[in-house]
């Protein structure tokens, strides 16, 4: 805390982000993304944190290829996240370019079965339910998509009784930038 750098403050609670990959326990493993929406207002909704390298802020969630953030990010590829920790009153949010990729192979091959099956509903995200059947593994991966986010701006805020403590700073494949305290 004291003589704690803004730097130091940022990079320790984008650490946090690592524990969301891997724990689904976690309250940073869903996050919310917000995009432009198609009539131009903000559309947010939550994804699973796939990966997340804190050394090249790269972010990786994955989609359906039908679901609106698709189009959406197509026609702006801009987003920003939001990941938040009640218990640790923590709140980080990540603003970035996001790069889609369909049909990586490998990464559905590495999949868990019940993972997959959301990508095998014959219904598009969103639509009415009907009864539709079921996809078979290939049109499934056919509606898998890979969304890689590289973060450009984090902006880490720690809401405490005692004092709010927020930091800025850039981000990108070289790493953490520059980073600031700022007023909460």
């Amino acid at each position: 805390m004291a003589g704690e750098t803004a730097a130091d403050y940022v990079a320790d609670a984008l650490r946090h982000l690592v524990r969301g990959v891997k724990d689904r326990k976690s309250a940073f493993h869903i996050i919310g993304l917000a995009t432009t929406g198609a009539d131009g207002a903000p559309c947010v909704r939550s994804v699973v944190l796939r990966a997340w390298t804190p050394a090249t802020g790269e972010l990786v969630f994955h989609t359906d290829r039908r679901a609106s953030k698709v189009a959406e990010l197509a026609a702006d590829p801009r987003a920003c996240l939001l990941a938040y920790d009640e218990a640790a009153r923590l709140q980080i949010r990540l603003r970035g370019r996001v790069a889609m990729q369909p049909a990586l192979r490998a990464v559905w091959d590495a999949l868990p079965a019940m993972s997959r099956l959301i990508y095998r509903v014959g219904t598009t995200p969103g639509a009415p339910v009907s009864d539709a059947p079921d996809l078979d593994d290939a049109a499934g991966l056919a509606n898998f998509v890979v969304c890689t986010v590289q973060v450009t701006a984090v902006d880490v805020l720690h809401l405490a009784a005692g004092g709010h403590r927020r930091a800025v700073a850039s981000l990108g494949p070289q790493g953490l930038g520059a980073a600031t305290w700022v007023g909460p």
